[in-house]
């Protein structure tokens, strides 16, 4: 089975995993806001979580959010998995890069994560926000020629934010930042069955469009 929540802000939502009946075969999709490499380097925090993580049972995939930190993602080891490039944090743990289309249990998933951060005015670059949290035109380019190898022809979607008319539908925050272009494009061009996103810490059904927060999806 395939479980799918949203945001994990690293320990601070952490509990709702605990929720999951998984095992070992089975695997959970996080729609963004991992969190759990925060810090410039590994300490015992990121090591606690990694280790329950693990323990959890099913694999551990995620897809990047606004609140990360892309110097650690950026630097993840690169291994083939799940039928394109993944970052490596562990044997169990893996990051969904932009723009790439996996198989998961015999089911396609395109990923294009990143969003703008809301509070970005409290925050510091580089040290509490990167500019790398909104995708970027070459990610782009890379998402389209992916999709048109499958015909534009996806099961699932995994994105953090999702297309403005949507986001519109569970928050009055709608930033323009570039990428919401690129959502856009992705919603007229692209067929699928569901489209799965986090970011706004609210749970909604809107129609194929499916908000996650505490709530968990399962794909059987």
């Amino acid at each position: 089975m395939i479980f799918i929540t949203g945001d994990l802000h690293g320990a601070a939502d952490f509990d709702k995993l605990e929720k999951i009946n998984g095992m070992e075969g089975d695997t959970i999709i996080i729609a963004g806001d991992f969190g759990v490499l925060w810090e410039p380097e590994p300490d015992e925090m990121e090591r606690n979580l990694i280790m329950k993580l693990e323990a959890l049972g099913p694999t551990v995939l995620f897809i990047d959010g606004n609140h990360e930190n892309f110097d650690r993602l950026d630097a993840l080891e690169s291994r083939e998995g799940f039928g394109a490039d993944v970052g490596v944090v562990s044997d169990k743990i893996f990051h969904l890069r932009r723009g790439r289309i996996y198989t998961i249990e015999d089911r396609t998933f395109f990923a294009f994560g990143g969003a703008s951060s809301p509070d970005k005015a409290m925050r510091m670059k580089n040290n509490t926000y990167w500019e790398r949290e909104i995708p970027n035109r070459d990610e782009y380019e890379l998402a389209m020629k992916n999709l048109e190898k499958v015909d534009f022809r996806v099961d699932y979607i995994l994105t953090h934010d999702a297309p403005s008319a949507i986001k519109g539908m569970v928050s009055g925050y709608c930033s323009l930042d570039g990428s919401e272009n690129y959502l856009n494009n992705f919603r007229e061009r692209v067929a699928f069955r569901k489209w799965y996103f986090g970011h706004y810490h609210k749970d909604r059904v809107l129609g194929d469009f499916i908000a996650l927060y505490e709530d968990i999806s399962v794909l059987r």
